[in-house]
């Protein structure tokens, strides 16, 4: 049974657990489940998790615990708290860690807001990270803390039973379930205890839906702060996580973000589609704070005339390309220089690397590592099955070509204008090739970046 179906046919809005509706990490787990089979499905994928050895997990304890003492959680009123995880920061040329999400933040209103950023590490070991923006502080040690007192409690049995759900027992294993809601309630009332120190009148995250960004909604409903998701994409209807909610309480999930911060108004739209039947969720079209940051500090200098051969880049994700592509690409592999992107989140099995490496002018590691905007100064046209990379390069005047089903019905009213193109064979993208000039004759951007409107929105919500 769909996701959806699921929905319709249970009153998913009367589940609890202790004191919230736990509905928004079942779907998710139902998505991550949904998700690997299809994987395995595609890529013949095992996931097989490496476990750290206990006297690692001892040395990343008392390594978080003497970085925590260097910058304890003080009681320090702070205006907004911005909550990131570790995957999503990268060094910069100064070899400090720098976050493409909260950083432009500070760069844009940092001066009159004070924003404090937490850095919670989802990579299992404790790293030790000096960080571009000073006010950044790691809350691993506080992490770590959390899940004794989780094991404490998972063995004395001492956690609630979450309500009506037995109902969904042949969709999910509800012993795992409990398990994570324990986590889950644990973290919230860890945050809870630092958002009373900090006392911020806006919570940011990114990526709402994982254990800690719910946990952390979770905590800011129970103390009554704003909490805003700042969106990391372009949607389509196939985001599950976003899109096509049914039985929405009208009150809303506490597990879910108050406010989306998105990039452009059609998301805003997908949202508001069930956002505007509740009472505590919404979406605003803020637009792409890293994209308006990048353009004012990084000039474009454009690289592309210098070389005789177009520069295509392929952007990978966790469906495989298709058969008509992987074809074109033999056929073509001297006629471009090709350049294969990974996704973040989303490790390119051996054998498919290996073989994409056989077309590629650089390693998929090294391309990966750059950033991609630095990547559009020399790329004269993209590929990909239905990244929202395409919608990003668009504001760069380079034309994107979709291949995969997500993008022709999702991205369907935008296709076949302004740089935004779909193929379904060989010859579709001969045709494109051959007339890149024209198509990247671009008038129109839909992602928003401009600063000034970028300022505005920030400080409307602070005041609102």
């Amino acid at each position: 049974m769909g996701i959806n179906d699921l929905e319709k046919k249970f009153d998913t809005s009367k589940l609890r657990y202790d004191d919230f509706n736990p509905w928004p990490l079942i779907k998710l787990k139902l998505i991550k489940k949904s998700n690997f089979e299809q994987k395995s499905k595609n890529f013949n994928y095992k996931n097989e998790v490496k476990k750290e050895s206990n006297l690692k997990k001892i040395i990343s304890f008392f390594k978080s615990f003497f970085h925590y003492l260097r910058n304890p959680i003080q009681n320090d009123k702070v205006d907004i708290l911005y909550f990131i995880k570790s995957y999503q920061t990268r060094k910069n040329s100064n070899n400090n860690y720098f976050n493409e999400f909260s950083d432009p933040m500070v760069y844009f209103v940092g001066r009159e807001l004070n924003i404090k950023v937490l850095e919670l590490n989802d990579m299992k070991l404790f790293e030790n990270r000096r960080y571009e923006y000073p006010n950044t502080a790691s809350i691993d040690f506080v992490k770590y803390l959390s899940l004794i007192r989780i094991k404490i409690k998972t063995i004395f049995g001492i956690s609630k039973k979450p309500t009506n759900i037995g109902l969904l027992k042949n969709e999910l294993n509800v012993s795992s379930l409990e398990k994570e809601l324990i986590t889950l309630n644990e973290f919230s009332k860890t945050f809870e205890k630092i958002l009373k120190k900090n006392r911020p009148k806006i919570v940011y995250l990114v990526c709402f839906y994982d254990m800690y960004s719910m946990a952390m909604s979770l905590a800011c409903h129970r103390l009554n702060i704003k909490v805003i998701e700042y969106q990391h994409g372009f949607l389509n209807d196939y985001y599950s996580m976003y899109t096509k909610w049914s039985n929405v309480p009208s009150s809303g999930y506490e597990l879910i973000p108050d406010i989306f911060w998105v990039w452009d108004n059609e998301t805003k739209n997908k949202i508001d589609e069930w956002a505007n039947s509740t009472s505590k969720h919404s979406a605003i079209a803020g637009g792409n704070m890293w994209l308006s940051y990048y353009k004012k500090t990084n000039p474009l200098i454009n690289l592309r005339k210098n070389n005789k051969k177009k520069n295509i880049l392929v952007v990978l994700q966790f469906s495989p390309l298709p058969e008509f592509f992987m074809n074109y690409l033999k056929k073509n592999k001297g006629k471009f220089n090709w350049y294969f992107r990974k996704h973040p989140l989303h490790p390119v099995p051996n054998n498919i690397k290996n073989t994409l490496e056989n077309f590629s002018i650089e390693s998929i590691d090294t391309t990966s590592k750059k950033s991609l905007y630095e990547t559009f100064s020399f790329i004269d046209a993209t590929i990909t099955l239905y990244s929202s990379v395409g919608f990003e390069a668009q504001c760069y005047k380079i034309p994107s070509i979709f291949m995969g089903e997500n993008a022709k019905y999702g991205f369907k009213k935008l296709l076949g204008k302004n740089g935004l193109y779909f193929a379904e064979n060989e010859s579709d993208l001969d045709n494109y090739f051959n007339s890149l000039e024209s198509l990247s004759q671009i008038d129109k951007f839909y992602i928003e970046f401009d600063e000034d409107k970028i300022k505005k929105e920030i400080k409307r919500i602070f005041n609102t």
